[in-house]
């Protein structure tokens, strides 16, 4: 039985503005600093889909709150995607390249996947020498986010441990506490 509360709620999310989109589905801003997520998918979200999304509200430290989930749709905390503290990253590593000659590879790809990679394969050695030059230009913003990039991509190691994840920064954003958090989770 259908509850008038419920209706009522459904209707306080109704989507106002489409923000982005993915392979899971379409992302609407619904106001009050939150989003929806609505599946594409005629059947709605997959069971793995629906096993990450549950994992959400048990680690908040790397995850956006969620306050509805169906099979058809989710609804989260709105995160900025990327955030400035990422974007100057990525622009900072641009200026990098010149000066060291081994950062574009980090460039072009995808810096924070790179870092996630890397802790996987046992080897920030160029993640290193890259937080080592933000330190030796006094680029201390760009020092501090590498280091929460790294300090993120370990918890998600240490939570999924064997399985990767797709961390990418088209899936991470940052939320109004400055927190890395991915919301767009999803095995690789």
């Amino acid at each position: 039985m259908i509850k008038l509360i419920d209706i009522l709620k459904e209707i306080q999310i109704q989507p106002k503005e489409k923000i982005g989109y993915g392979d899971q589905g379409n992302v609407y801003n619904v106001g009050n600093n939150k989003v929806v997520k609505r599946s594409t998918n005629q059947e709605g979200f997959s069971q793995d889909e629906i096993e990450i999304y549950n994992l959400f509200n048990q680690h908040p430290d790397i995850f956006p709150h969620i306050y509805k989930l169906t099979k058809d749709y989710v609804v989260m905390d709105k995160l900025d995607s990327p955030g400035k503290s990422l974007g100057d990253v990525y622009n900072f590593l641009d200026d990098l390249d010149p000066l060291t000659g081994n950062s574009m590879p980090w460039r072009e790809e995808d810096f924070l996947q790179n870092i996630y990679k890397s802790l996987y394969n046992n080897d920030l050695k160029i993640f290193n020498q890259i937080l080592q030059k933000a330190k030796e230009l006094n680029r201390m913003d760009i020092y501090d986010t590498l280091k929460k990039c790294l300090d993120f991509c370990i918890k998600l190691k240490e939570l999924f441990k064997n399985k990767r994840i797709d961390v990418h920064l088209g899936n991470v954003g940052v939320d109004n506490d400055g927190k890395i958090k991915i919301f767009d989770a999803s095995f690789d």
